[in-house]
């Protein structure tokens, strides 16, 4: 999907990106455990601003009760600002 995408655009979904994962970590009370690849952006939504989050990895090994789970993840962008909320 990045590829599709402005420098700025991508710039700004990368953001995103990271934030969505940092949110559905923290949501699920663990931060990133490992690193930031065992959270997986599924799908995006470039006019909502949704990211589908998916764990894997070490993350799925150590919290297998959220393994299976897709977490919805709503972004947005205000100003210079980039942000992400999940609730688990």
């Amino acid at each position: 999907m990045l590829s599709r995408l402005s420098p700025a655009q991508k710039e700004e979904w990368l953001l995103r990106l990271w934030c969505a994962k940092e949110a559905v970590a923290k949501a699920i009370g663990q931060g990133i455990v490992g690193s930031p690849l065992n959270l997986v952006g599924q799908e995006w939504e470039l006019e909502s601003g949704k990211i589908v989050v998916e764990l894997g990895g070490e993350m799925a090994r150590q919290l297998p009760a959220y393994a299976p789970r897709r977490f919805t993840v709503h972004t947005g962008r205000e100003g210079d600002l980039v942000f992400a909320s999940a609730l688990v």
